[in-house]
């Protein structure tokens, strides 16, 4: 009787040990309570990843039996060969933007693995297993007008083209030609421009009540933040049970500092310093980082970078950096009206059809709710027209493309002799676009990839994005891809895989 009742209570202890180990696993998954039924059915989508087998084509024709989907490999057929310190240079898009692949750099050749894709969740070995154990992801996001204004000779950014030898240039890398604002939302969230967002948000509009992602996780109509079940990087480095930090240059003591909604968004908000720009700040257009408190930890001044950096231990996993006002590649120098500092002017598309509306505005950066009713105008409409922004830089301070280059050259040395960075990390700079020259049209703006895992002094000119760039860094640390990162290519493994 002892042995019998003996296995029983082995046998519930196990059963209550299964119970415990699901109830935590779902837990550490979806971030604890708090999340809604949408957001966690959204995350349990997530999980469902496929699995992308990569084969080299064999010498003579496969058999005809179908695979479930093929995708075309990231490579495109283009060649990648080592930059021999002019890679800067080498022909690729133009600096209009084609959307067409660019050509194979000379000298490479060709590339002839292909790429399958199936849904299965069986043991086939992962395009991604081969990649290195990153852990440490950090993403500077800069502007520019077009490739040659960065990466060509004789541009303003002097250290950035030094840096060229360090890493892998991606010369095809382009934006979406909708504005700044679009391509961070694009490489954060994978969502696609609308005719809010392509204006730069120039009102705190929310997506109307009761819209739903479609099937790919992208969502309709126009709006700028979106709905809570709309995930982003930072939710699934959060689910994952990591950390993830935005280091926004001109938050000064606020967190997460954003209008209220319906207010109009180029407003002084309470904490901020003068040269904030919330059109650098992507993350404040999400509600599910809104609503549940992961902005107002995560999104902090470009100040806490520093002491981040100081220790492993307090680098988080993904870090998202980008400047303020003053270092953007759409402003021009001139004097303030009191003649002690430059005014900057920062370019956002906009409309030409203009509608009086009620709108709301705030100085506060705190509760969305706590407003004051006031009348502004909204723009309507599909054509985009310059509009400015207006903001003091400090006088004999270098604005644009010098500011950026000023800004990378404070920051990249600090984190490329971190501890986090130098044990597993990767630097990622990129570039959106000024969508003032060509409105609607991708622009080449280059990005580079730095890390010990990347080959150095090498460049690949095959055509990427943000969703792309999205795609990349999902995969570097183990996440499925967000809405049109699916449809993307990833150039992980071209860059960080076995050379």
């Amino acid at each position: 009787m002892r042995s019998l009742l003996d296995i029983r209570l082995s046998r519930l202890s196990m059963a209550a040990l299964a119970v415990l180990s699901i109830a935590a696993t779902v837990f550490i998954l979806t971030g604890g309570p708090g999340r809604s039924n949408a957001q966690l059915a959204a995350l349990a989508a997530l999980r469902q990843r496929p699995v992308t087998v990569t084969q080299s084509a064999p010498p003579t024709p496969p058999p005809a039996a179908a695979p479930t989907s093929t995708a075309v490999s990231a490579g495109g057929g283009g060649a990648d060969s080592s930059a021999g310190g002019g890679g800067a240079d080498a022909p690729a898009a133009n600096d209009a933007g084609s959307s067409t692949p660019a050509a194979s750099e000379s000298g490479g050749g060709s590339d002839t693995s292909t790429t399958t894709t199936t849904t299965t969740t069986s043991s086939t070995t992962s395009a991604t297993s081969s990649l290195p154990k990153v852990r440490h992801v950090f993403e500077i996001i800069l502007s520019t007008p077009n490739y040659a204004a960065v990466f060509g000779h004789g541009s303003a950014a002097g250290y950035l083209r030094s840096l060229e030898s360090k890493g892998t240039l991606l010369s095809g890398y382009e934006s979406l030609g909708e504005g700044e604002l679009a391509d961070e939302l694009a490489l954060v969230g994978g969502q696609a421009p609308n005719a809010d967002t392509r204006t730069g948000c120039t009102t705190f509009t929310e997506f109307p009540q009761g819209v739903a992602a479609k099937a790919n996780g992208t969502v309709p109509g126009n709006g700028c933040v979106y709905p809570e079940a709309v995930l982003t990087l930072g939710d699934q480095v959060s689910a994952s049970g990591h950390a993830w930090k935005a280091y926004i240059d001109g938050l000064g003591k606020a967190t997460c500092a954003h209008p209220n909604s319906g207010a109009v968004d180029d407003t002084a908000l309470t904490g901020t310093d003068p040269g904030y720009d919330t059109r650098h700040n992507p993350f404040i257009y999400f509600h599910s980082l809104l609503d549940l408190g992961d902005c107002s930890t995560d999104d902090v001044d470009l100040s806490h970078l520093g002491s981040a950096l100081d220790a492993k231990s307090r680098t988080a996993t993904f870090s998202y950096i980008a400047p303020g006002a003053c270092a953007d590649a759409t402003v021009v120098a001139g004097p303030s009206p009191n003649g002690d500092a430059s005014t900057t002017t920062t370019t956002t598309a906009t409309t030409t059809t203009t509608a009086a509306s009620s709108t709301t505005a705030t100085t506060a950066a705190s509760s969305p709710t706590s407003s004051t009713t006031t009348t502004s105008t909204t723009t309507s409409g599909t054509t985009p027209a310059p509009s400015a922004t207006t903001t003091a830089c400090p006088a004999d301070a270098p604005v644009g493309i010098a500011a950026q280059d000023a800004f990378l050259k404070s920051w990249v040395p600090r984190i490329l002799s971190s501890a986090a960075y130098r044990a597993d990390g990767v630097l990622i700079i990129a570039f959106a676009g000024d969508a003032a020259n060509n409105p609607g049209r991708p622009t080449r703006t280059g990005a580079l990839v730095i890390s010990r895992y990347a080959r150095a002094h090498h460049t690949i000119s095959t055509t990427y994005g943000p969703y792309s760039l999205l795609h990349s860094v999902e995969d570097v640390l183990g996440y499925a891809a967000l809405a049109h990162a699916r449809s993307s290519p990833s150039f992980a493994a071209k860059v960080l895989g076995p050379n």
